[in-house]
């Protein structure tokens, strides 16, 4: 597969796609298809602290104007810049991503852009295990609202939606959230112990991802979080058993 030929293009962050050239071309280019040619360039792009900081606001900005657009084309750079927005945010700034899971002006938000936030979230939380238990508790509402919804057995079976429930669950346990422990009651009442391995393999893994990183209160409050959803299942199990 060849690389996409910029050398016509008049935008100099195509020609010379540094990351330095992708901040001043966001910051100049008033060609909408340019601008997101060069979102989808900032994806890949490696920046500097600072930069990320210059990239974060215009990434957003850019988001919000565009959410909400009919158009498959701008929904699927929306997405890489989701993905881009989240992963430059550092840990303490993620509560921002509020806005991105909220309804806008009565427009439901895209189910694409609510699940690309909770699976960046997720990856953000496997990757840096939170310093404290809960830190973020107004953006752990917000996701267990979404997961709680996505729960729901009449549209639970819809592949998104369960998509959704999935990572919003992974993202409540990363968090260390006490809102994990309602969301896994609800998983509970749901006939699909698929989905329960499902989770608990992803929990075993993001343990053992924990182990070398995480302080011991941290790992330990993960697999009490954990064991929430364990302790569910096999009290439901011997119920069976015992019926």
């Amino acid at each position: 597969m060849t690389s996409p030929d910029y050398s016509s293009s008049s935008s100099s962050a195509l020609r010379d796609p540094s990351p330095s050239g992708i901040l001043t071309g966001l910051k100049t280019e008033s060609d909408h298809e340019e601008r997101l040619q060069i979102i989808l360039l900032a994806e890949e792009a490696h920046f500097s602290e600072e930069q990320r900081k210059e990239l974060a606001p215009i990434l957003l900005k850019f988001i919000e104007a565009n959410r909400d657009s009919r158009s498959d084309r701008d929904l699927t750079v929306v997405a890489s810049a989701v993905r881009r927005y989240v992963s430059v945010l550092p840990l303490e700034d993620l509560k921002s991503v509020v806005g991105l899971l909220h309804p806008k002006d009565g427009v439901t938000v895209s189910p694409d852009i609510q699940l690309e936030v909770l699976k960046m979230l997720a990856r953000t939380y496997s990757v840096i295990p939170p310093r404290v238990r809960d830190p973020e508790p107004e953006l752990a509402l917000e996701v267990f609202e979404l997961t709680k919804a996505h729960l729901n057995p009449y549209v639970f079976k819809g592949e998104k939606n369960a998509a959704i429930a999935f990572q919003g669950c992974l993202t409540l346990a990363g968090m260390l959230s006490p809102l994990a422990g309602e969301v896994f009651t609800k998983i509970n009442e749901l006939p699909y112990a698929w989905f329960r391995r499902l989770l608990l393999r992803e929990f075993d893994k993001l343990a053992k991802k924990w182990e070398e990183k995480a302080d011991h209160s941290i790992l330990a409050g993960l697999k009490a979080t954990v064991s929430l959803l364990e302790k569910t299942k096999s009290t439901e199990e011997s119920g069976i058993a015992s019926a």
